[in-house]
């Protein structure tokens, strides 16, 4: 049986390297809310761009799965640098987070994306957030038209998740 492991910002211990098949799911909003700060272009190259360079260095060749920012408004609000307080959600659980926020506020994803592809060898997922209209649709192909992520059929993320890698 081959395991992965997750990751929600700590590091692997060397004395693990070389016994799991990869990282099966790196939450992005973790490694930002350690340190208090929303994801913008300085904390992505400060903050995500070393971490996920070590852990794609530690996987070894091994399939690493990261997963944008997934925070819900609540949790945003208090983060150094978030783009707006919002506080005016009936249920945030619901509300700006995911896609519709990476489609309302495009430059702290971009930021994000350019963090992962940067660093390539790992393999994107979207964070949670239903798609109820086609502009929502259209920001997760915004994704793929990074030059620094491509599709990668032969690796797959379990479904529901996209399939593309840096």
């Amino acid at each position: 049986m081959r395991i992965s492991v997750a990751l929600s910002g700590e590091r692997l211990e060397p004395r693990l390297e070389g016994r799991f098949a990869g990282v099966g799911l790196l939450r992005g909003e973790y490694v930002f809310r350690r340190a208090g700060r929303y994801p913008t272009a300085e904390s992505v190259g400060e903050l995500l761009v070393p971490y996920l360079r070590e852990v794609v260095d530690q996987a070894a060749g091994q399939p690493v799965w990261y997963r944008f920012t997934e925070v819900t408004t609540i949790e945003a609000n208090v983060l150094t640098g978030v783009e707006a307080i919002l506080d005016d959600e009936a249920f945030p659980l619901l509300g700006m987070r995911g896609i519709r926020r990476a489609q309302r506020f495009p430059e702290h994803f971009r930021a994000e994306i350019d963090g992962v592809a940067a660093v390539g060898g790992a393999g994107v997922l979207m964070p949670f957030s239903p798609i109820r209209r086609r502009s929502s649709g259209r920001s997760l192909r915004y994704a793929t038209g990074h030059p620094g992520l491509r599709s990668d059929p032969w690796s797959k993320p379990p479904r529901p998740y996209c399939n593309w890698t840096a």
